[in-house]
C-alpha cells in the first residue's frame, strides 16, 4: 500500500510539473516619460511561474529579423533600455516552470520616437577676479537639478570670456572652471549645495552676472634628498622612495597623499615637495634580500619619523637590514572536479590582513602549476594568514575551502595559517569545467583592473553571470591587470570584480551582441574603507556607498551611505540584467553626513541584486545577495 501511494504521489508531481502552461496575456508596451526605455507588462494567474522575454529589432511583420531571448524575470514586467532613436521593436513573453515553456503571448511593437523639448538660452562672461580680464577657453558646465532634464551641458568661453548655451527648460546649477584658476559655482559658491539654482524658461535669453575666478597660487617647492645604502652602509642601492603626506586630505589612504621617486644607480634620490608638507619617507629596495623601511629605521607608518617641510632637506639616508629567511611554505595540486586530470594553471596567495599603506610586506604572490602533475608550491612566506585562489583555462576559478566547496567570494573562503617554519601541504583544488559555448558567433568582455590612482591591481577574480544568474566565465587578472571572458553568446550579463582589501565592483546589464564585437570594460577598484567616519561627531569627506549588512540577508538588510555635503540622493535596486525593481530614495535632499536605508526583499526571489547610489553627478554600485 505504501508503494502504491508513492507511485501515485510521483505521478501527481509529474503531472503538475509538466502540465501545459498557459501563455501570458495582454502584453503591453509603454514608453517612459523621456522616451528612452519601454516597459513591458503582462497578465498571468498561474503560480510558481517565471518568464522569458523575447525581442526582435524590427516590426513583427519583418521576416528578415529573428526574435531572441533577452531576459529571464520573476515578475510580470520588464524594462528595456536598449533602444535606438527611430527604431521599431517587437516583443513577446513565454511562461516557464520546471522546464516546461508555454506558447508565446501576443506580440507588441514599440517605436522609440524623438521627445519634444523646449529650450532657452543662458549667456554670460568669465573674468579673472584679480585683473577683471577675460578668462579665455574656460569651461562652463550646466548641471541639471533633476535627472528628467537630461545630462549636463558644457561650453567654452571665447576670446572675450563670453559663453552662450542653448539648454532644455528646467533648473540648473552652473560650475565655472579654467586652467590655473580655482573653480566655483554660480553665484560665488564653493560647493554644489550652496550654488544658486538658475531656471531656464522657454525661449529665454538671459545674461547672468559675470563669474570672477580666483587664480591658483603656485605652491612653494623644495627638495628632500638622501641616499639608500645596504646593511653595511657602504654600497648605494637602487630603490623606490615613497613620501607619504601625513597632512593631505585627498590621498588614497585616509589622509595620506604620496610623492614617488626612484633612486639612481648610486642610491641617491631627490623629491620635489611643497612648503607645509609633513612627510613620512619609505624606501622599497629592488634587492629582494633587503628589508624595506621608513625613515629613520622604523618598521611601520605609525612609527615613522615625520619631516616637516619648511625648506629643502638633505641627508635623509636609509641603511637597509637583510630580510629574514623563513623555512615555510604552502603546497598542493590543481586538478579537475574528479581529481583525475591535473591542470596547467595558476595559484594566488593573498594576505588575509593586507599591510598598512606603504608596508614593505607583499600582499599577493602567484605561481604556475606543473603541467603534468598539477603541483605548485610557495616558499619563504611572511608568517600570517592567506587566502588561496586557483584558476585554469577552461575551468571555473575558486577560492580555497578545506571542505572542498567552491566560492567566488573571498569572504566565504577559509584562510591558511603560515608559521615561521613548516610547509602547509595538501592545499588542493578540484576545479569544475566551464560549459563551452556551442553556438555560432560569440563575443568577449575584456579589460583591466586598476586602482583609482590608475595603478594596476593583479590577481583580481573577475566573473560574468548570465541573465539567469549562472556564472558562465571566470578570469583572474594577470600581472598587467588584464582579464578576458571569451565565448559569450548574445544576451545580458553582469560583471563582478572581487579581491581582498578592495570593495567589490559590479557592472550589470552589459549587452553582449556578437554583431557589435567585443566589449571593453576597465574597472577602477576602491580600497576597502578608503573613506571612513571616525566617530559620530566627524563629517565624512567623501561620497561613499557601503556594503549592506547583513549580506547575505533574509528578508531585510540595511544600506548605508555618506555624503560630504547636502545634496539630492537617489538609491535604486536592480536585478542582474539591469531591470529596476525598487526605488528606496527618490531624488531626496539629504544632509551631509552618514545615512542608512532599510530594504525589505520579502516580495523578491532568491538571488543577486544590485544597488546604486546617485548624487551630485556621482554614482556608486554594489552587490547584495538574498538567501531565503
Amino acid at each position: 500500500m505504501k508503494f502504491v501511494k508513492s507511485l501515485f504521489l510521483a505521478a501527481l508531481i509529474s503531472t503538475v510539473a509538466f502540465a501545459q502552461l498557459t501563455p501570458p496575456a495582454n502584453l503591453t508596451a509603454t514608453g517612459s516619460s523621456d522616451l528612452r526605455s519601454v516597459k513591458l507588462t503582462w497578465e498571468d494567474t498561474q503560480t510558481n511561474v517565471k518568464y522569458y522575454v523575447y525581442k526582435k529589432d524590427a516590426p513583427a511583420a519583418d521576416t528578415t529579423k529573428q526574435f531572441r531571448k533577452i531576459a529571464f524575470v520573476h515578475r510580470k514586467d520588464f524594462v528595456d533600455f536598449h533602444l535606438a532613436l527611430g527604431g521599431t521593436y517587437s516583443y513577446y513573453v513565454k511562461a516557464v516552470n520546471f522546464g516546461n515553456i508555454s506558447d508565446p503571448s501576443n506580440i507588441v511593437e514599440y517605436t522609440r520616437t524623438a521627445p519634444v523639448y523646449t529650450y532657452g538660452k543662458l549667456n554670460g562672461f568669465v573674468v579673472s577676479e584679480a585683473t577683471q580680464l577675460p578668462v579665455i577657453n574656460g569651461f562652463v558646465k550646466f548641471l541639471p537639478v533633476s535627472y528628467t532634464v537630461g545630462s549636463y551641458v558644457s561650453v567654452r568661453t571665447d576670446s572675450n570670456g563670453f559663453y552662450s548655451a542653448k539648454l532644455k527648460t528646467g533648473d540648473y546649477k552652473i560650475f565655472y572652471s579654467a586652467h590655473s584658476f580655482i573653480g566655483e559655482y554660480y553665484d560665488n559658491a564653493a560647493t554644489s549645495s550652496a550654488a544658486t539654482v538658475v531656471t531656464v524658461a522657454e525661449n529665454d535669453s538671459v545674461t547672468l552676472n559675470a563669474a570672477a575666478l580666483a587664480a591658483v597660487v603656485p605652491p612653494v617647492v623644495y627638495t628632500v634628498s638622501g641616499t639608500v645604502f645596504d646593511a653595511a652602509g657602504l654600497v648605494g642601492k637602487k630603490a623606490e622612495i615613497v613620501a607619504f603626506k601625513k597632512n593631505s586630505n585627498h590621498g588614497p589612504h585616509h589622509g595620506f597623499g604620496q610623492y614617488r621617486r626612484l633612486t639612481d644607480s648610486l642610491g641617491n634620490f631627490s623629491l620635489n615637495v611643497r612648503l607645509g608638507d609633513t612627510l613620512a619617507l619609505f624606501a622599497r629596495p629592488f634587492d629582494n634580500t633587503l628589508k624595506s623601511e621608513y625613515f629613520d629605521g622604523k618598521a611601520t607608518l605609525d612609527e615613522a619619523d615625520l619631516i616637516a617641510v619648511t625648506g629643502s632637506v638633505t641627508g635623509i639616508n636609509f641603511t637597509l637590514d637583510p630580510k629574514p629567511v623563513y623555512a615555510n611554505g604552502v603546497s598542493g595540486t590543481v586538478s579537475d572536479s574528479l581529481g583525475t586530470t591535473f591542470l596547467k594553471g595558476y595559484v594566488y596567495l593573498i594576505r588575509k590582513n593586507p599591510p598598512a599603506p606603504g608596508n614593505h610586506h607583499r600582499r599577493k604572490f602567484w605561481t604556475s602549476t606543473d603541467s603534468l602533475t598539477g603541483a605548485y608550491s610557495f616558499v619563504n612566506l611572511e608568517p600570517g594568514e592567506y587566502y588561496a585562489l586557483a584558476t585554469a583555462m577552461g575551468y571555473k576559478a575558486t577560492y580555497f575551502n578545506f571542505d572542498g566547496t567552491h566560492t567566488l567570494d573571498w569572504r566565504l573562503a577559509d584562510s591558511i595559517v603560515v608559521g615561521e617554519s613548516g610547509v602547509v601541504e595538501n592545499i588542493n583544488f578540484n576545479l569544475w569545467a566551464r560549459q563551452p559555448y556551442s553556438g555560432g558567433n560569440h563575443a568577449a568582455i575584456f579589460g583591466s583592473t586598476l586602482e583609482l590612482t590608475g595603478s594596476v591591481v593583479e590577481g583580481v577574480l573577475t566573473y560574468v553571470t548570465d541573465a539567469e544568474g549562472n556564472v558562465v566565465s571566470a578570469s583572474v587578472s594577470d600581472p598587467a591587470g588584464s582579464f578576458a571572458h571569451e565565448g559569450l553568446a548574445n544576451g545580458y550579463y553582469m560583471f563582478t570584480a572581487n579581491t581582498i582589501s578592495f570593495d567589490e565592483a559590479v557592472v550589470s546589464g552589459i549587452d553582449v551582441d556578437t554583431d557589435n564585437g567585443d566589449t571593453e570594460l576597465n574597472i577602477s577598484l576602491t580600497p576597502d574603507g578608503v573613506t571612513s567616519v571616525k566617530g559620530n561627531t566627524l563629517q565624512p569627506d567623501k561620497f561613499e556607498l557601503l556594503q549592506n549588512y547583513p549580506n547575505p540577508f533574509n528578508p531585510s538588510t540595511v544600506i548605508r551611505f555618506s555624503l560630504p555635503e547636502a545634496s539630492a540622493v537617489t538609491l535604486r535596486v536592480y536585478n542582474v540584467i539591469g531591470q529596476e525593481i525598487a526605488v528606496l530614495v527618490n531624488n531626496e535632499l539629504r544632509a551631509a553626513g552618514s545615512h542608512e536605508v532599510s530594504f525589505n526583499a520579502n516580495a523578491f526571489a532568491n538571488g543577486v541584486y544590485i544597488y546604486k547610489l546617485e548624487s551630485a553627478g556621482l554614482s556608486m554600485t554594489k552587490k547584495m545577495t538574498l538567501l531565503k
